[in-house]
């Protein structure tokens, strides 16, 4: 893996220090929701990683990196990040990545290979998922908080008579005939 040799080009170098920031255990690295943009690289120590109060996932990797998303497209937070025990990170401020990337090139090479894994990771995860709602022989639809549909399987679309073609960009309340009532 690249994190092999990238992480340990970064850490030798002193001009890092300015961007090294310790978290003790318990501590919370960034919440969901949050307005901030730093993107971090872990390099020491395990993080748990939350949405809502569900944990998704511990990651304990030395060079994974973690804010990427709310970084990379400027969004608020979409997970909380706690720490599990002691952790040591490099902090990047999207200020600072013109500056960091040319000091330190090959490390956007390591964040894309990460970001490569978790995206073919979660199209296999939804795939099967996919096909598993396919064979249910109930209607089943999936949708966001503010409405906005997700994906649905076939017997929703025998159900509503519409394809997903029809329907990706919509809200689920322009399914029924009543959409204030289902509000």
């Amino acid at each position: 893996m690249l994190a092999d040799s990238v992480i340990p080009e970064i850490t030798q170098n002193p001009a890092l220090n300015e961007f090294l920031v310790a978290f003790g255990k318990g501590e919370y690295l960034c919440m969901e929701g949050d307005e901030s943009k730093d993107l971090y690289i872990l390099l020491s120590g395990k993080l748990a990683l939350y949405k809502g109060d569900k944990k998704i996932t511990e990651v304990a990797e030395v060079g994974t990196p973690f804010g990427e998303i709310s970084f990379l497209l400027k969004t608020k937070r979409t997970a909380t990040v706690k720490a599990l025990s002691p952790v040591e990170t490099i902090c990047i401020p999207q200020a600072k990545l013109e500056r960091f990337l040319k000091e330190f090139p090959a490390l956007m090479w390591h964040i894309s290979e990460v970001l490569a894994r978790r995206l073919d990771a979660g199209t296999q995860a939804w795939h099967a998922l996919k096909e598993f709602c396919d064979s249910v022989p109930d209607a089943l639809i999936a949708a966001e908080k503010d409405g906005r549909l997700i994906t649905w399987n076939r017997s929703a679309e025998m159900l509503f008579g519409r394809n997903w073609e029809q329907m990706k960009a919509g809200t689920i309340d322009a399914l029924y005939q009543e959409p204030d009532r289902f509000r």
